[in-house]
């Protein structure tokens, strides 16, 4: 194994590591390290997939906490702008893309390091409405639409447990879409079929590791590390 294929599969557990313990984010960690080792489409091909499990293990252990009325809403205005971020990717550059990508992931780091959310105050409806609109394109675009989502749902759902099922099932509808459309446009090469397959066993170790931690931890210290990991990440993508 190279040392490209050893950095993108240790991206892949500490990712899906994150997403069984949070319910989103797994892929904005991974997408970064797959720029620079794999390539955008196959990362964008790969993680659909791998995606699709994690997510799916998460759902079915947490299925009886799933909020179904705003699943069903975020689901559906999602897909709509995933659609459009999936065209957003045919007529920008790679490297345009990139560096969009690289600021998204600084920007999310920096805003959850640097700020502290006031439980108090309500955000107003149409802002979390641009919010779910701005992940569906992200998510279109670099299947990394989670960080965005997760402002909408932590506003709607207050229930950890329902946060992560709801959230992973949505995972689920999103992701399968994508995949199928990938698959139509005869995206899964050999090369990322091959790729795909050699993550799934890590994701699921990861996953159900995730799933032991989540109980024993607090969900604030581990995510405070991810965000650091995601501005060192982001700096690194703009720098090289």
């Amino acid at each position: 194994m190279d040392i490209s294929s050893l950095a993108f599969f240790t991206a892949v557990f500490f990712g899906y590591l994150m997403n069984a313990i949070t319910g989103f984010a797994g892929n904005v960690f991974i997408m970064p390290v797959g720029f620079q080792t794999i390539g955008i489409q196959q990362s964008i091909a790969a993680l659909n997939v791998t995606g699709l499990c994690s997510c799916g293990l998460v759902a079915i252990l947490a299925f009886k906490h799933i909020v179904w009325k705003e699943l069903a809403k975020m689901t559906a205005v999602m897909f709509v702008f995933m659609l459009g971020g999936m065209w957003i990717n045919t007529v920008v550059s790679i490297d345009i893309l990139q560096i969009i990508f690289a600021l998204f992931v600084l920007g999310v780091g920096l805003k959850n390091l640097l700020s502290k959310p006031d439980e108090s105050k309500a955000v107003p409806e149409f802002l979390l409405w641009a919010v779910l609109i701005v992940a569906g394109l992200i998510q279109g675009m670099f299947v990394s639409g989670g960080a965005m989502a997760i402002v909408y749902a932590v506003n709607k759902i207050k229930d950890k447990d329902a946060l992560r099922g709801t959230m992973s099932m949505m995972w689920v509808f999103l992701n399968s879409a994508y995949t199928i459309l990938l698959a139509v446009n005869g995206t899964f090469t050999a090369e990322i079929i091959g790729i795909t397959l050699a993550s799934i066993p890590i994701l699921v170790v990861a996953t159900f590791i995730g799933n032991l931690i989540v109980k024993r931890i607090k969900q604030e210290s581990f995510l405070k590390l991810t965000y650091v990991l995601l501005v060192v990440i982001g700096v690194f993508m703009i720098v090289f």
